[in-house]
């Protein structure tokens, strides 16, 4: 068959759901073409009816308004009662010549699962992490530091917060002898 006359055939079928009670007619043209149309011809021109067979449809459901989805039931989690920097004490002065300084805090409740502590020194974030509830700091410059130490969750935020303290920390330094 020809490859009109299937595109005709298809082209009809998508029509074909525009109304299924309109009538179609398949004529051939003067040269040889076979034509699909729902205007009749005129009435000197040969032309039979084609009959359309019903074409599958779907419909689309249309989503609902959905309620927000409902809040989890998340325990409200308490927060943490007190967290002090309990060592180096606050304006204490610490002898050390290597500069090793453990920085010791009490924390109440104890660190839940998730949670973190974040030790602070002279106003940026020391990377030294915490183990168990102290850090362990190696070859601090001789001099005054202040320490802060904070709780952040696993969300990130600020679970707890100690006050900073103050620390003097003293480095003996022996003189190299002069040559002479």
């Amino acid at each position: 068959m020809n490859a009109k006359f299937w595109f005709a055939a298809l082209l009809l079928g998508a029509l074909g759901t525009v109304t299924a009670s309109a009538e179609i007619f398949r004529t051939v043209d003067e040269h040889g073409n076979v034509v699909f149309t729902d205007i009749p011809p005129p009435g000197n021109q040969a032309s039979e009816s084609v009959t359309i067979n019903p074409v599958n449809t779907f419909s689309v459901p249309t989503p609902a308004a959905t309620a927000p989805p409902p809040e989890a039931d998340v325990p409200e989690v308490a927060h943490y009662e007190s967290l002090t920097i309990v060592a180096p004490a606050n304006d204490a002065t610490v002898r050390e010549n290597a500069g090793n300084v453990t920085v010791a805090v009490a924390l109440v409740p104890p660190l839940r699962a998730g949670d973190r502590l974040v030790l602070y020194m002279d106003g940026d974030e020391s990377p030294v992490p915490a183990r168990g509830s102290s850090f362990q700091l190696e070859n601090v410059d001789r001099g005054t530091h202040t320490i802060g130490v904070r709780v952040i969750d696993g969300a990130g935020r600020v679970a707890a917060e100690a006050s900073t303290s103050r620390f003097h920390l003293q480095r003996v330094i022996v003189p190299r002898p002069t040559p002479a």
